[in-house]
């Protein structure tokens, strides 16, 4: 049997909830990229070597294209969410 075991980090967590609350979509809207927005609390590269084996994961359940994004700084990640 296949798990995905979630570690104590709170962005994998709160990134599970969040895939398991919009998994019941609408096939119009499942035609559409999946965006995780994270804030960026370690340097890019590293949040995306953490984060892409997850949204792969996820990409292959929901048979959906996920996308991982972020900013540089938090400032703009709220600025993003705001607009959006």
């Amino acid at each position: 049997m296949n798990k995905l075991l979630i570690d104590a980090n709170p962005v994998s967590a709160l990134l599970f909830v969040l895939i398991t609350l919009f998994s019941n979509i609408s096939l119009a809207v499942a035609s559409k990229p999946l965006i995780i927005g994270v804030t960026p609390f370690i340097s890019t590269v590293s949040l995306f070597d953490r984060l892409s084996p997850l949204s792969q994961y996820i990409s292959e359940k929901l048979e959906r294209e996920v996308l991982i994004e972020t900013v540089k700084t938090p400032k703009e990640f709220l600025r993003q969410i705001h607009n959006r």
